[in-house]
């Protein structure tokens, strides 16, 4: 048992290492003995679209060890699915550029701004906004990790659609 979680951190240490290293670290401050970090920071890019007013925000800035930062999507009416679309680039994805029209989809004049890696799917309850925790573990190999989010809801009943704008975040220090 201890060989295996043993191989699985060692596996996951060197993806996180393998995605750093393609990683542009655009914000650098100086930290002990002349080390550079980047500086944790998100901001908004493109245009929403849609039947709903959404926005794509962070709760707070993307530090290592902000163990409550969460992506929020406000916007979006009761009962709506939203959906976060967590990506590792806002230029392309699956070969094509970014961003993608969802004209053919029958949703002319929005677009797609991350590439698809992961998605996260929940329902609107009515508050204010929904919540979607991303914790940042308290680990150095984060430094630098930079991801793109955009988000999307559908009405249950009316067949309303809206994307958001997108979101770049880089966390850092």
């Amino acid at each position: 048992m201890k060989k295996l979680v043993h191989a699985r951190r060692t596996l996951v240490r060197a993806a996180v290492a393998s995605a750093l290293a393609a990683v542009a670290l655009p914000a650098l401050a100086t930290a002990g003995e002349g080390a550079q970090v980047p500086i944790a920071h998100t901001e908004s890019f493109g245009q929403g679209c849609g039947d709903r007013a959404l926005r794509t925000a962070a709760n707070s800035r993307p530090h290592v060890g902000n163990s409550n930062f969460a992506v929020v999507v406000t916007g979006a009416e009761p009962r709506d699915a939203v959906v976060l679309v967590l990506g590792t680039s806002n230029t392309e994805w699956r070969g094509g550029r970014l961003p993608l029209d969802l004209g053919a989809l029958g949703h002319g004049g929005c677009q797609l701004l991350v590439s698809i890696d992961s998605v996260t799917m929940t329902t609107a309850d009515g508050g204010p906004y929904v919540g979607f925790a991303l914790p940042i573990p308290d680990e150095k190999e984060f430094l630098g990790l930079q991801l793109y989010a955009q988000s999307f809801a559908v009405g249950p009943y009316d067949g309303a659609f809206a994307a958001s704008n997108g979101l770049d975040i880089l966390v850092g220090a």
